[in-house]
């Protein structure tokens, strides 16, 4: 069983439980792994599997074309402990739906440099919000190499590059965390979200999420913090009036071109590329949240829907755990 030990304690107000906990997410035709009947061989290692292969992270051949691919605006990494079983893991359903996951098993940790704005997703002290990220900006003091939050008003830019998640248990997952390269890292929690997970873990609060649900509860918060921070910024100036005298006769491309007109949707490789459209402010590529990271619960989806047919909701001791 992995770690849940994502989400934060609850304050006043609990979500409801309703019927359909999918209810309004865009998830692909997750119904489509039904129709797979029998195990096949992974296109790579050629070991046994029904879905996908959780050691290289590809769907079996018959689902290479029906399984979504999800863009994600920062890269995640996971740090998964050595006694996890690969099977039944979550952790694996991220990477293979998302090229911009890496996993690693501990003590295996990659050396995250300077120029990287790394926040690792665990309840450690001084953690921040998502949103609070924002107003801060991580930097390293003189005297100490661990990252200090500093309250500013940031540059344009997304405040983070990178999030590592720690996929064990509980327990376990305090041993990594002592660990003095993850230490070292600023840490955010995420918002208080009832977990769907069907595995049970003594002594965790239905609070804790599985793996694949905290990256997703993490790049939804991400996503709306920058798109809230978006639209309390002052109006972007219009194209002709960043356009001088000087330049107004050689200038030809379209506002697009400069960013100001470019999609919404951050999995449009338009927006993707920041480079290649010139675009100095990511969070010009994002709207209002509107699905886009979704289809990373598309297992996660299928896996609750199978076990659902086999055993009553009611029965199962993981959705018995107390909310608190």
């Amino acid at each position: 069983m992995e770690a849940q030990a994502y989400a934060m304690d609850p304050k006043k107000d609990r979500p409801i439980e309703g019927e359909d906990p999918f209810e309004g997410l865009k998830i692909g035709n997750w119904m489509i792994l039904d129709e797979v009947n029998e195990r096949q061989p992974c296109l790579k290692c050629k070991k046994s599997r029904k879905y996908f292969c959780y050691n290289c992270y590809i769907p079996v051949q018959d689902l290479q074309r029906h399984v979504p691919k999800v863009k994600l605006p920062i890269k995640i990494d996971i740090i998964k402990h050595s006694r996890e079983i690969d099977g039944k893991s979550t952790a694996a359903h991220a990477a293979v739906l998302s090229s911009d996951v890496n996993i690693y098993t501990y003590p295996c940790i990659p050396d995250y440099g300077l120029d990287e704005k790394v926040v690792l997703v665990f309840p450690g002290k001084n953690a921040v919000s998502v949103g609070n990220l924002f107003s801060s900006q991580w930097e390293t003091q003189a005297d100490s190499p661990e990252p200090k939050p500093k309250r500013l008003n940031v540059g344009a830019k997304l405040p983070v590059t990178k999030a590592i998640f720690i996929d064990s248990t509980w327990n376990q997952s305090r041993g990594i965390y002592k660990d003095q390269r993850l230490r070292d890292l600023p840490c955010v929690v995420l918002q208080s979200r009832i977990s769907q997970f069907w595995r049970h873990q003594n002594g965790s609060p239905r609070w804790y999420l599985a793996t694949v649900e905290a990256i997703h509860q993490f790049l939804v918060e991400l996503h709306t913090a920058a798109w809230e921070r978006k639209v309390k910024l002052p109006e972007m100036p219009k194209s002709d009036d960043l356009v001088t005298e000087d330049t107004r006769d050689t200038e030809t491309k379209k506002e697009t071109d400069v960013g100001y007109g470019a999609s919404t949707d951050v999995n449009n490789p338009e927006c993707a590329n920041n480079e290649q459209n010139k675009i100095t402010d990511m969070s010009e590529c994002f709207g209002p949240y509107d699905g886009e990271y979704d289809n990373l619960l598309f297992f996660f989806r299928y896996m609750y829907s199978k076990i659902h047919k086999l055993y009553d909701h009611e029965d199962l001791r993981a959705y018995k755990r107390p909310l608190k």
